[in-house]
């Protein structure tokens, strides 16, 4: 999967769920797809804070309108704050459910800013 030019393709919509993709491929192919719509990355225990993180810093996530973590539960409540502040206004769509350590606080917080949620 890493030697696969995703710079140069036009790639909208990423189904990786339940995949067992390391950390660092997870992290070379989301930093390199330049204007993913979709994205669709549940069930996979590599997808950390580590991997959200460089791809809310050096990825694209400007075009992503829906992601799907389902049951990602190596992603962190702080992590998810960060990245649900600056994509809100522009997801249609969001998946969390089986993420067993997100608070009502964290609910409260994020739902008034999810907007656009079909």
């Amino acid at each position: 999967m890493m030697a696969v030019e995703w710079e140069k393709a036009s790639l909208l919509e990423l189904d990786i769920t339940a995949t067992e993709l390391s950390t660092e491929c997870l992290i070379n192919v989301l930093y390199r797809i330049p204007s993913l719509r979709y994205l669709s990355a549940g069930q996979l225990d590599c997808f950390t804070d580590v991997v959200l993180k460089e791809y809310m810093e050096n990825g694209n996530p400007k075009s992503l309108i829906a992601i799907d973590l389902d049951r990602n539960e190596n992603l962190s409540e702080d992590i998810l704050l960060r990245f649900l502040k600056m994509q809100a206004p522009m997801l249609r769509g969001l998946q969390l459910s089986g993420i067993p350590h997100l608070t009502e606080t964290f609910w409260t917080t994020v739902l008034p800013s999810l907007r656009n949620i079909k």
